[in-house]
């Protein structure tokens, strides 16, 4: 009994929950969409976590075809060097019509790093993070999306390490967006 409640604990915490919806409208990404990013808020005790999730999303979202603003690009043109709240409309709306944007993903990494497993186990890696993706024309969000994971071992049985989470959590982040 004890292997099998084991067992059911490592799949759970294994799997990528999230939960994403569909405010107003939908994301309709063609070759012509100009997206921009911003640098994500860090409410984790992670140093710097925001620079990592916001280039995992940065990476993920290039692999579409569309035109990509990243955090840094934004910085740097736009005189914004630190994070912007995901509710700070002024800001947002500011920066849209300076970038000419049709979509703006911002949000903030709630969890990054690595937690006290249960039964035992060593420490394992925790990624969660929420997104929006606004529309340009309206300012309202068009998608939120929160995205956790913890992982105690991969599909091969070893360890996965928090950036491999990162990457993965990231995807199917990718995935809904694409939908």
């Amino acid at each position: 009994m004890k292997k099998l409640m084991i067992f059911f604990v490592i799949v759970l915490i294994s799997s990528c929950s999230y939960d994403t919806h569909f405010t107003k409208g939908k994301v309709v990404i063609s070759k012509k969409s100009k997206i921009g990013i911003l640098l994500f808020s860090n409410l984790s005790t992670y140093p710097n976590a925001e620079f990592l999730v916001t280039d995992s999303i940065t990476t993920s979202l290039s692999k579409l075809p569309l035109t990509l603003i990243d955090s840094g690009s934004i910085a740097k043109y736009y005189n914004i060097y630190r994070s912007v709240s995901y509710n700070d409309i002024e800001k947002i709306k500011t920066i849209s019509e300076k970038a000419d944007l049709d979509y703006l993903v911002a949000g903030y990494v709630e969890e990054f790093g690595y937690r006290q497993a249960v039964f035992g186990y060593n420490e394992a890696p925790v990624v969660s993070f929420t997104v929006y993706v606004y529309n340009m024309d309206t300012i309202r969000p068009v998608f939120q999306g929160t995205y956790t994971k913890s992982n105690l071992k991969n599909s091969s049985g070893e360890e996965d390490g928090l950036f491999n989470l990162l990457e993965e959590v990231s995807e199917c982040f990718l995935k809904d967006l694409a939908k």
